[in-house]
């Protein structure tokens, strides 16, 4: 086995960091392809399940049923059963989880994993001068956020 002096050895270390981060790089680009896909799979299954929930409804929004009972046709009770069963519809439209809903959920956490890990990578393969200058500018961009944040809190 052929020794690397110093030099070799941190540019073969370079070298691996940068495949690695362009490794990265590439698989995130074929997972946003799943990640799409799996997006409009839950929002048709959402579209489904908003149809069955509208469906078993005579009553299909609020303000249906505020004149509905404004005009006498049904009572304080129905009124607020009604409302109940609606936001339920609701909550079955937006809340329930499905496969698809998870894998995308799974997905999106590890695209986030990996892109994290790319910039990572790439950061550390930058000259130290560069680095050091990316970090203060973050350091900035911090407090500037927080800086807005005390103000919001202070209104």
């Amino acid at each position: 086995m052929k020794k690397l002096s110093g030099q070799d050895l941190d540019r073969e270390i370079g070298n691996g960091m940068k495949l690695d981060a362009e490794g990265c790089r590439l698989l995130i680009k074929k997972l946003e392809s799943v990640n799409k896909t799996l997006e409009a799979r839950v929002e048709r299954e959402k579209s489904k399940r908003a149809e069955r929930a509208s469906a078993i409804s005579e009553y299909k929004t609020e303000a249906d049923i505020q004149d509905a009972y404004g005009y006498d046709l049904i009572t304080d009770d129905e009124r607020r059963q009604l409302l109940e069963q609606l936001e339920t519809g609701e909550k079955y439209v937006e809340d329930t989880e499905t496969r698809a809903s998870v894998a995308l959920t799974l997905l999106r956490g590890f695209i986030g994993k990996l892109s994290r890990e790319a910039a990572s990578l790439e950061f550390e393969l930058l000259p130290p001068e560069e680095q050091a200058k990316r970090l203060k500018a973050s350091e900035k961009f911090r407090e500037r956020v927080q800086k807005r944040r005390n103000q919001k809190g202070e209104k």
